[in-house]
């Protein structure tokens, strides 16, 4: 799978505890600026708990008595982030890179909305400048690791989330991403290892699950895998939060071993969960067409081409629909479509 499609859409902000972070606290002064004092610090409990609205508005309290306070800038960029306001965190990013150059944090940041805007090689620069500046805070590596790895520049996107692994060890998604690269350059023992760390630290997520599943299929641990994403399964009912992809895989293992009728009830079950992931129809309409379904063959695939339709392997698999079905002109216009796609870099 392209490192683009396991990269979260681009990422969340990565859940920083400000607890973890120095306040700074010092910086207020006593007496008359004690309220602002105690607004920062009503602000940092209110991001801790994530609610990041009214984190926003005491930070801004905060703010007009202390207008220059760097690492209440940042938090206050921060909840803007999680707010998805990127416009109002850009501009709280460049003020702290434009009036505190010494300020690793402000680079962070404007490299990380960087990397959301896709812009890659500036989000590079500025968070290269992070690492220069406070070479031990993980989360610049993490975030110059990711720049790395949407370049295909794995070799220096390895170095980085291993540094950010090493940075910080407890973090079950410093793990995932570093396990991810692992998987994505065919390291697979590697890429176990930091799965299981990951599982030992959170031993409800499903994500772990389903990536030592997946894992455990390309060491041909076959038994393994299939427990793993069962296991995955129980705990996204369990939790309410059941997630589509140990289904797309299972399902997808079950039909490529021949056992259709078990992988087409698995890959049903995926498109329930979630009907915009677009890898899911395709494996359900390849289901489908091996079981005879042509029709819903060609309507899961359609689905498929309506979510992303820059894949090559969807239209050649429509146009064998289409020819299937005798719709020879439908086939022609699809298999062109695939040779444009293929065409390109």
């Amino acid at each position: 799978m392209s490192c683009r499609r396991w990269l979260p859409a681009l990422l969340i902000v990565y859940g920083l505890s400000p607890s973890s972070q120095p306040a700074k606290l010092h910086s207020f002064q006593a007496g008359p600026a004690r309220a602002r004092h105690d607004d920062y610090t009503q602000g940092l409990t209110y991001y801790r708990s994530k609610e990041y609205a009214a984190a926003v508005e005491a930070f801004n309290r905060a703010l007009k008595e202390n207008p220059g306070s760097p690492w209440l800038i940042y938090h206050l960029a921060r909840s803007h982030l999680h707010l998805k306001n990127r416009a109002a965190a850009e501009v709280l990013a460049k003020k702290l890179v434009h009036e505190d150059p010494s300020f690793a944090r402000g680079y962070f940041l404007l490299g990380y909305i960087q990397f959301e805007e896709r812009q890659y090689p500036l989000a590079e620069q500025n968070l290269r400048r992070a690492v220069q500046l406070e070479p031990a805070y993980w989360e610049s590596h993490q975030a110059l690791g990711l720049t790395y790895v949407l370049q295909d520049r794995h070799e220096e996107a390895e170095e980085e989330l291993r540094e950010a692994v090493q940075l910080n060890p407890n973090d079950p998604d410093a793990h995932y991403y570093m396990g991810r690269l692992y998987s994505t350059r065919s390291k697979f023992v590697a890429a176990l290892e930091e799965f299981s760390k990951m599982r030992d630290l959170d031993p409800l997520s499903v994500k772990a699950y389903n990536n030592l599943g997946t894992t455990r299929l390309a060491l041909n641990q076959v038994t393994a895998a299939i427990a793993d994403f069962q296991k995955a399964m129980e705990l996204g009912t369990e939790t309410g939060k059941p997630s589509e992809w140990p289904y797309i895989n299972l399902g997808k293992f079950y039909y490529e071993r021949g056992k259709r009728d078990q992988g087409l009830a698995l890959l049903k079950r995926a498109v329930e969960i979630n009907p915009q992931n677009d890898i899911g129809q395709y494996h359900l309409g390849k289901c489908l067409f091996a079981l005879g379904l042509t029709e819903k063959a060609r309507d899961a695939v359609e689905k498929a081409i309506d979510i992303h339709s820059k894949s090559p392997d969807y239209f050649y698999f429509l146009a064998n629909i289409c020819k299937k079905l005798g719709r020879m002109d439908e086939a022609s216009a699809a298999f062109r479509r695939f040779e444009a796609l293929r065409k390109k870099p």
